[in-house]
């Protein structure tokens, strides 16, 4: 019986490996998807924001309680519905605004979705392509700090007004002697 050597053993395994499909893409969380999409009446989308929303999905019911459907309803309702982001449901979107999505601020509700009608999604995403700077792989991750940073000033409870100080009388002899004059008295004699 021949003996089979690490590097084959290695190469099965990878081979193992590669066969499988990642959970998310099965036929019943694209099947989820699918019923979510036409709930919403969303139109056709790209494959990449497809395999996003899909993961997002499988990830949130599986390690979140089950609360999948929920975000990526809330996610596709965010961007669909502000006002000019209508274009917008495009994979480094899809993932910067659900980077973006804490639960203090989708806790209020409709005034999470308007917060995006100040934004403009694609205008952004084209202006920060358009610096060179991050990759393609990356975009996604920095937009979602760009739009954490930009609804944090939004959320972001107005300022204290600043405390009104009250004078503090002067200190000093020739406070005193001064005060004492004002009044009419005499300054108390130093012993």
């Amino acid at each position: 019986m021949p003996r089979t050597t690490a590097a084959q053993r290695r190469e099965r395994a990878a081979l193992r490996f590669i066969e499988q499909p990642n959970p998310w893409e099965s036929e019943a969380v694209a099947a989820k998807l699918q019923g979510l999409l036409n709930a919403l009446e969303v139109p056709l989308i790209d494959a990449g924001a497809r395999k996003t929303l899909q993961k997002m999905l499988y990830r949130r019911d599986r390690y979140d309680g089950g609360t999948g459907a929920q975000h990526v309803t809330l996610l596709i309702r965010t961007i669909l519905e502000s006002d000019g982001n209508e274009n917008a449901l495009i994979e480094p979107i899809v993932s910067a605004v659900s980077m973006s999505m804490r639960p203090e601020w989708t806790d209020r509700g409709l005034a999470f979705i308007e917060a995006f009608d100040r934004l403009p999604l694609v205008q952004i995403l084209e202006t920060m392509r358009g610096l060179d700077v991050f990759s393609e792989k990356n975009l996604s991750t920095y937009l979602g700090m760009v739009l954490t940073n930009k609804l944090a000033k939004v959320f972001a409870p107005p300022p204290a007004p600043p405390k009104a100080r009250r004078a503090s009388p002067p200190k000093g002899k020739r406070a005193l002697a001064k005060r004492a004059a004002q009044q009419g008295t005499a300054a108390p004699s130093p012993i």
